[in-house]
Order: C-alpha cells, then sequence, then structure tokens
C-alpha cells in the first residue's frame, strides 16, 4: 500500500502537496484541531482531491505525524490499499437512541463476510463510549479486530467534531470496514499508569457514576487519597485515573474522571463503572507513561520481520497530553522507533481510546495510549 502524509495550518498551507491516490481503496484519514468546525478550506480540498475516497478523522487538542505532536492545525494522512477493499457508515448521534443501539446498526450496515476489521470515531461530548463499543461488539464478535477513538475538544464552548462525507459535524459517529485476506490489522494499548492504595469493591455505581466503594461514600475515600489535589478537582482527576477489573489485574482497563457532585458524594468517569468489581487507584510519571507508550509496540512483535509499508494510528488520551505536558512527543517517538523502518504514524488526543482487551472483544479505555498498526501482506 502507499502511504502519504502532511500538516495543514491556515497560514502555510499543506506541508506538503497532496498526492494524486484518489480510488474506492483509499482511506483518508484527517485530525485536527476542535476549532476547525467554522473553517471548511482545508476540508473541501481534501474533498476536491479524493472524491472517490474514503474520507474519515475527527477533532482533537494536539495531532500526531510520525513523531511530532502540533497543538495548532490538521493532519493528513492518504493510504492507498493495492487488495483491500473499503466501506464507510456515518450517522447523526440522536438522544433518543441508546449508544448500544447505535454501535450495533452501524456495525451491521458495514457487516459482510469478508470484513475483516473496524475503524471507528465517535463525538465524545455526545455519547457513551463504553456503551457505543459493546454495540459494536455484538455485530463484530470477539475475534474481529476494533479499533478508534472519540472525538476530543478544547477551548470554549466545548465542541467536538467526527468528519461527515468530509465534512466536521458535531453529533456524529462513524464506522470504516476493511474487507479482504491481504490486509492485516492489529490492534496493542499500553498505559503505564502504576497502582497505589487497597484493592477496593465497587459497592454501588450505575452507568458511568460511581457512588460507593467497599460501601462507603467514593468521593470522599478518593479524596483522602488525593490530600491537597483534592482541592483541584475534578481537573485533578487525570492525573489520578482509576485501574477497574472483573477477575485478573491483569484485564483492567482504566478510567478518568469527569466530574463531581459533593452532595451525592459521587463521581462521573468517561466511560461505564460496572458494579461488583475491583478497583484500585493509579498516579503517573513521565517515565511510566513513556514506558507504558513503548509497551504498546512491544506487544506488536508480530510485525517487526515486514517489509515496509506500515500505518500507524495512534489515540492517546488527553489526560496523558497534561501530564506528559512539554515532553508529550516522547510517547510518540517511542511507539515509532519501535516499529519497522519506513512507518508512518498519524493520530489524536482522544477522550477515550478503543482497543482490544487481551486478543477478545474491544474495549473503551481512557487514560491510555491504543495503537492500530495496518498494512498489507
Amino acid at each position: 500500500m502507499d502511504i502519504f502524509q502532511s500538516h495543514y495550518t491556515t497560514t502555510k498551507g499543506w506541508s506538503d502537496e497532496l498526492p494524486d491516490y484518489n480510488s474506492p481503496q483509499t482511506l483518508v484519514l484527517v485530525f485536527g484541531h476542535s476549532s476547525f468546525l467554522e473553517q471548511q478550506e482545508p476540508f473541501q480540498e481534501i474533498i476536491n482531491k479524493y472524491p472517490d475516497s474514503i474520507i474519515a478523522g475527527c477533532s482533537t487538542p494536539a495531532v500526531v505525524l510520525d513523531h511530532k505532536v502540533n497543538k495548532q492545525g490538521v493532519v493528513i494522512s492518504v493510504t492507498r490499499f493495492w487488495n483491500t477493499r473499503l466501506r464507510i457508515s456515518t450517522r447523526e448521534i440522536k438522544p433518543d437512541e441508546t449508544p448500544e443501539t447505535l454501535g450495533k446498526q452501524l456495525a451491521e450496515e458495514i457487516k459482510e463476510d469478508s470484513l475483516s476489521a473496524i475503524l471507528t470515531f465517535a463525538d465524545g461530548l455526545s455519547i457513551n463510549g463504553s456503551q457505543y463499543i459493546q454495540g459494536i461488539d455484538r455485530v463484530a464478535g470477539k475475534t474481529m479486530v476494533v479499533t478508534g477513538g472519540l472525538a476530543a475538544y478544547c477551548g470554549k464552548p466545548a465542541k467536538s467534531w467526527v468528519l461527515s462525507n468530509g465534512i466536521p459535524k458535531t453529533k456524529t459517529a462513524c464506522v470504516i470496514g476493511f474487507y479482504g485476506d491481504s490486509v492485516r490489522f492489529i490492534s496493542s494499548h499500553g498505559g503505564g499508569w502504576k497502582a497505589f492504595g487497597p484493592k477496593r469493591k465497587i459497592t454501588r455505581a450505575h452507568n458511568e457514576v460511581l457512588y460507593e466503594l467497599d460501601g462507603k461514600p467514593a468521593l470522599q475515600l478518593y479524596k483522602n487519597y488525593l490530600g491537597e489535589a483534592a482541592n483541584d478537582l475534578p481537573k485533578s482527576g487525570l492525573l489520578y485515573p482509576l485501574s477497574i477489573w472483573s477477575d485478573k489485574p491483569e484485564d483492567n482497563v482504566v478510567r478518568s474522571i469527569m466530574n463531581i457532585d459533593e452532595e451525592a458524594q459521587s463521581i462521573s468517569f468517561a466511560g461505564d463503572i460496572p458494579q461488583g468489581v475491583f478497583t484500585r487507584l493509579m498516579y503517573g510519571t513521565l517515565e511510566n507513561l513513556i514506558d507504558g507508550a513503548e509497551q504498546a509496540a512491544q506487544n506488536l512483535q508480530e510485525i517487526y520481520t515486514h517489509n515496509p509499508g506500515i500505518l500507524s494510528i495512534v489515540a492517546s488520551c488527553i489526560g496523558r497530553l497534561l501530564v506528559l505536558d512539554d515532553d508529550v512527543e516522547m510517547e510518540v517517538d517511542a511507539v515509532l522507533k519501535k516499529l519497522p523502518d519506513g512507518s508512518r504514524q498519524i493520530g489524536f488526543y482522544s477522550a477515550g481510546e478503543f482497543a482490544t482487551l487481551n486478543q477478545g472483544a474491544c474495549a473503551l479505555h481512557n487514560e491510555t495510549l491504543a495503537l492500530t498498526v495496518i498494512y498489507e501482506k
């Protein structure tokens, strides 16, 4: 497959001229600052250049291109497959439709016997990502690779977008299907967060809201561990996510805090909190998070002998962006260095990451670097 990448800014335009890769077997991935919801110029150019191609992507506070992270502009990756067929389905997120129903219906619209993998993006401000991906999993099953992420925002007012027919739209979700035996689609993820404090059981929770741990008010227990950092909640909560698991701690997913309710003594998270599972508090350091990023790439040993022609898609949490700050490029550089020479990388900082959990069904992750590697044999 052929891969081209470029970075767009309003002052300089595209860093490299867009190639003539238009075809039904071309995937055009676009990630950009949330402010581009009102700036249509680069998207119109992309639509005109690639009228027969699959165009997808979403908003983010920072874009990834190879080993660089930029908080401005739009990045594009144009991948022309040789032997892989593509399809896309896009729908509006409606308030009277459950996220699970939406995910299920989108996946059903692209389901065929030759479907090999699914890439999906959804508006993080408008959907419960846990329930949405469960709907896709019901159609895809536990053996099919499903990856992607939730669109994030920056600035005020808060707005995030997903591309629909090449145009950024709010309250939107899409799925892209990859068909045939030639495509290789591998999902991995890494965190690097370290657990501390005792293991506790979630004794009362509903959807994304946690009420009690070991029968005690969740918010009060959480504050006890944070100390002075509790004064800056919910913002400081991004630095202290929760690890949750059912049977084995190594099967955990990470959940980041979105809001707190002092009256109810509850905490809202960016994803469902199942009642009856176990949890521990976590913290991150620069070194630990970089190690987690490297681990995501090290999990992909099977591609190390493959020839160049590899597309790496990174979806890393906005919480990691805040923790790593000026050193954020270290995590994407760590991933790219572990991939074969000639690999190209594009990505975004998300409100939630979709990645396979222990070779099973896809799950929503927070505070995680989710890595998708695509190539053709």
